[in-house]
């Protein structure tokens, strides 16, 4: 037993003595491997991107549903003989 625990001391001395190992850093300081400043910043672009292009995409939904909406009026108004009022210019 007293081999085994002189062992496990030397082992734990031989641990404890290991250097660690050097932290590297990108040029704008942040560790090496993280994103940095340029990641988050493209992180940050690439979000606002796709919110915009949810809110241009909720606007052409509205849209074609409105013209649709309009489309399915005037076919109920010519279904019933109503006709739309001709503008001036038709004359």
């Amino acid at each position: 037993m007293n081999v085994l625990l002189s062992e496990a001391l030397i082992l734990a001395a031989d641990l404890s003595t290991v250097t660690p190992s050097i932290q590297q850093y990108n040029a704008d300081g942040s560790p090496l491997g993280s994103p940095g400043i340029t990641g988050a910043l493209v992180t940050m672009i690439l979000g606002v991107l796709i919110i915009l292009l949810g809110l241009d995409l909720t606007r052409r939904t509205r849209r074609l549903r409105y013209r649709m909406d309009y489309a399915l009026a005037r076919e109920e108004q010519e279904k019933q003989g109503a006709h739309p009022k001709e503008s001036p210019r038709s004359h």
